[in-house]
């Protein structure tokens, strides 16, 4: 919901180039993002313009783009979608993480 994203952004405003990785994932090719917990489709989406791209057919993860990441104002609390494997460029990899509970 939008609540929730309002949430996990405000738990972790200055995630930097990686943002926070959200627990999504596109399982194929064309295939909708779903959720690594239950394989569910979500009911919210919150992704930033032109996104989710899929850019070089290889974007497979979602992340929220935190307000450290280089990323223009008006993205920040959006999603973008990203590399499974990415790392930052300073090669570090992302710490950031957050996932629903199955309840």
């Amino acid at each position: 919901s939008a609540a929730e994203n309002a949430f996990v952004f405000d738990l972790f405003p200055d995630a930097g180039e990686l943002g926070v990785w959200l627990g999504l994932k596109r399982p194929g090719p064309g295939e909708p993002f779903v959720r690594f917990h239950d394989g569910e489709v979500p009911t919210y989406f919150n992704w930033a313009d032109g996104e989710p791209n899929n850019a070089a057919g290889v974007e497979a993860c979602a992340m929220m783009v935190g307000t450290a990441s280089g990323i223009p104002t008006e993205q920040w609390a959006h999603w973008n979608d990203i590399p499974c494997n990415y790392t930052s460029s300073n090669g570090e990899a992302n710490t950031r993480v957050i996932c629903e509970r199955a309840l």
